[in-house]
């Protein structure tokens, strides 16, 4: 049975924007593709919740958003890092639905559809709500320190860098 990384995409994966639609804004942050090689070389495998209203909101198109994923996979991929699903909440915020983040649709999606438990699994992320949306699920969390967590005074294990975070929420799945 493996144990998952499950991570938030903007200001986690790649740069944050202030609405991410085309592939060619894509950018890995430093070290990212490096510490997950690391992880998914220790057994450990990847899927990515975002949040994504840009679709409801009309400034992309599904179609545009799987570009961006590819795009993302891409990246991944060129340092030996698989991608195993993405799971997106394409709704506007005030819609009410279950599936944005920090609600657990998307988390109950990919527990039914990959046969996963919450303990198997470490959520990382740089906001509130991938944090939230993680515990209220059942797994353990790591926090990305920034503009969201400016400081640890939290009470989640949190890292200052993403890349510090994969390498901290490894070391939470071989406990």
């Amino acid at each position: 049975m493996a144990n998952w990384l499950l991570l938030d995409r903007d200001g986690t994966l790649c740069e944050r924007h202030h609405y991410l639609t085309r592939p060619e804004q894509v950018r890995l942050l430093d070290g990212v593709g490096e510490s997950l090689h690391v992880a998914g070389s220790r057994g450990l495998r990847f899927a990515v919740f975002t949040n994504q209203s840009a679709v409801a909101r009309g400034l992309m198109t599904q179609s545009d958003l799987d570009k961006v994923h590819d795009k993302l996979a891409g990246l991944l991929e060129a340092h030996g890092v698989e991608l195993a699903a993405v799971y997106s909440c394409l709704h506007h915020p005030n819609d009410g639905c279950q599936c944005r983040k920090p609600g657990t649709g998307l988390f109950e999606r990919f527990s039914r559809e990959m046969g996963v438990v919450p303990q198997q699994c470490v959520m990382v992320g740089d906001a509130p709500s991938d944090i939230l949306a993680g515990r209220s699920w059942g797994c353990q969390t790591v926090a990305i320190l920034g503009e969201f967590f400016p400081d640890s005074s939290h009470p989640h294990p949190a890292a200052r860098t993403p890349a510090e975070a994969i390498v901290l929420a490894s070391q939470l799945l071989r406990r």
